[in-house]
């Protein structure tokens, strides 16, 4: 796992771990002071590094499968893990104990995979995209899963939630589904309030603009995309990839956007974001 300058894009150091068949890294997260980096690992394990020396700090596994995503709380006191055991772990991000597991319901017994994972702003509740399609929402206090957000449109085969992020604000989730980006009520109901369509493949990632004024978004069809998060235009689309894009992200001040694709070399490309462009 490397860490890059992001003016210059070269390498600063490697987070060094045991690597072995089946040991690599499926999610990063920074923490909120820079200062951490957690990854998911493939073995099931959560492991934390320090940003400054590539050191690893902290290794705690409790999965019985891989890990999806991981997301720290916003004061980074806490780490959240899903995974495909259908798991959603909340661990103490300095001990690696586990503080408590997010309940939700299951069909037959059958473990419900969970694809992401999102902090609420405010730290209090924990957002997981679900592999039937549907949004959850929990109490981090309890536990207990306080809402599930799912819609689901005609004569579809496979449903799946591959990416959440909440709004600056918490009064909204956006979610990628299938070939769509939803954007849902968090707060009081579990109204869609927004559809974006155009994707003629998966959408495997979003992201919210520090703002809250765009949505960022990469998939299956090679593009990344910025929408007008009130009313769903399309602001810019980025075409440079030539595989699907797995992951894209803002910077700090919504200046620019990174995307990760599998591209032939699996390139990480970084876009300036123009604020008044409109298609």
């Amino acid at each position: 796992m490397y860490i890059w300058d992001a003016s210059t894009g070269q390498t600063l150091f490697t987070c060094n771990y045991v690597r072995g068949y089946g040991v690599w890294v499926n999610s990063v997260a920074w923490s909120p002071n820079g200062m951490h980096l957690a990854g998911g690992m493939v073995d099931g394990s959560a492991r934390v590094w320090d940003t400054t020396t590539g050191k690893e700090l902290l290794s705690f596994k409790k999965h019985s499968s891989y890990i999806n995503s991981v997301a720290w709380s916003p004061d980074g006191t806490r780490l959240a893990s899903s995974g495909h055991d259908g798991n959603v772990y909340v661990w103490d991000a300095a001990t690696g104990n586990v503080l408590f597991t997010c309940a939700h319901q299951r069909y037959y017994d059958i473990p419900e995979e969970v694809n992401s994972v999102a902090w609420s702003p405010l730290g209090d509740e924990l957002a997981g995209g679900m592999a039937d399609g549907s949004v959850r929402i929990w109490d981090v206090n309890t536990g207990k899963q306080l809402l599930r957000m799912a819609q689901r449109e005609p004569d579809e085969d496979y449903m799946s939630v591959k990416s959440i992020t909440w709004s600056p604000d918490g009064s909204r989730i956006a979610s990628s589904y299938n070939k769509q980006v939803r954007v849902w009520n968090a707060i009081t109901t579990d109204q869609l309030l927004l559809t974006y369509r155009g994707y003629s493949s998966w959408v495997r990632s979003v992201a919210w603009s520090p703002d809250g004024t765009r949505l960022a978004s990469g998939g299956d069809d090679n593009n990344v995309y910025v929408w007008d998060a009130m009313d769903g235009r399309e602001l810019v689309r980025y075409e440079e990839h030539t595989d699907s894009i797995l992951s894209v992200v803002w910077s700090p001040d919504g200046s620019r956007i990174a995307s990760a694709s599998n591209d032939y070399d699996a390139t990480v490309q970084v876009w300036r974001v123009p604020l008044e462009k409109r298609k």
